[in-house]
């Protein structure tokens, strides 16, 4: 708060708009790093998970077609059904590769299923060549052979699909839960946000408020010439440094005012001096001395000297020139002796 104190106002500013831009990118990039997995998830599902399910379904279609053309092709024995049941072999073969194709397949049993497929046809082919009798031993032997190969390829699809489709649900739930978690943590930072936006504006408010108060009410105070009440103002921005400002004028209107006082009272002992010489003062009729308030007798120069302004400077009148020299004055000053 001390370092806060020493900001300017406009740096105030910015620091509490880059604090909300700050968690305003915060929770945009929170939002958006959720919506980048989100999107990598179901990326992966519609890339792999539902293309690998429907083909594990359309080559379990294509392996009961083929055992239907196997059965009627032996049974029959019709090159339409054979040729039939090669197609739908070579349509498994299509699709094996197309799994191949899909991304993450790396920890599929694709070299099983083609191993399991390449035996079902070499069965069926054994089968074609020999021509056994349908009724024999030998090709009841030979089909449960055919079968269990047929049940064995058909069993490791199923177990492909049934992982696919475990890892689809999966990743759905993932998605479920990422967008509740990307949706409390976004309500939480915005709250949180806001909350910070508040407090922000409040204590830059509440600080230059706090300063705008202490001069106005240190102004109140000087005109009313109480010049102690100086504004406490801790910042160091404009408001400090008109605080200082202030405080420097209310010092010289203070020195201004002592200095008026000074001279009020000058002029007013000057006044009462002056007046104390127009009033009844107590004079010796024969050697002129004036009585003062402490009931000596003082020379009338000293005393008028010590009470006024006047100074004196001495002379002899034509009169006691006369008196004590024997010699008048003209009125052109020239002395002449009688």
């Amino acid at each position: 708060m001390a370092q806060f104190f020493r900001f300017t106002i406009a740096k105030k500013l910015l620091l509490g708009f880059l604090s909300v831009g700050i968690f305003t990118i915060l929770i945009a990039l929170i939002a958006l790093s959720n919506l980048q997995r989100l999107n990598e998830i179901n990326k992966r599902i519609i890339e792999r998970d539902v293309p690998l399910v429907e083909v594990t379904d359309q080559m379990i279609e294509a392996l009961l077609a083929q055992e239907l053309f196997e059965r009627r092709s032996i049974i029959l024995q019709s090159p339409e059904m054979e040729a039939l049941f090669w197609k739908r072999s070579e349509e498994f073969k299509r699709l094996l590769q197309q799994m191949g194709n899909l991304p993450d397949v790396h920890n599929l049993p694709l070299d099983r299923l083609t191993t399991f497929h390449e035996d079902y046809n070499h069965f069926f082919k054994t089968e074609l060549e020999t021509r056994r009798d349908v009724s024999s031993q030998a090709f009841e032997d030979h089909e449960r052979q055919i079968r269990r190969k047929q049940e064995e390829l058909i069993q490791l699809v199923k177990e492909i699909s049934r992982d696919a489709r475990a890892d689809q649900n999966e990743k759905s739930l993932m998605t479920l839960s990422i967008g509740q978690s990307a949706f409390w943590i976004t309500i939480g930072l915005s709250i949180g946000g806001l909350l910070l936006g508040i407090i922000i504006v409040l204590t830059i408010t509440r600080n230059i408020s706090h300063s705008i108060n202490q001069l106005k009410l240190s102004t109140w105070y000087v005109s009313g010439g109480k010049f102690d009440q100086v504004p406490k103002v801790r910042n160091q921005d404009e408001l400090g440094d008109l605080s200082q400002a202030f405080q420097r004028m209310v010092q010289r209107l203070k020195q201004v005012e002592e200095e008026r006082e000074r001279l009020i009272h000058n002029l007013q002992d000057a006044l009462a001096k002056i007046k104390r010489l127009h009033g009844l003062l107590p004079i010796c009729a024969s050697c002129k001395k004036i009585r003062d308030n402490k009931g000596y007798w003082n020379q009338i120069e000293s005393y008028i000297e010590e009470h006024s302004e006047a100074e004196f400077t001495h002379g002899i009148c034509p009169e006691c020139t006369k008196k004590l020299y024997g010699i008048s004055l003209d009125e052109d000053s020239h002395p002449e002796k009688e």
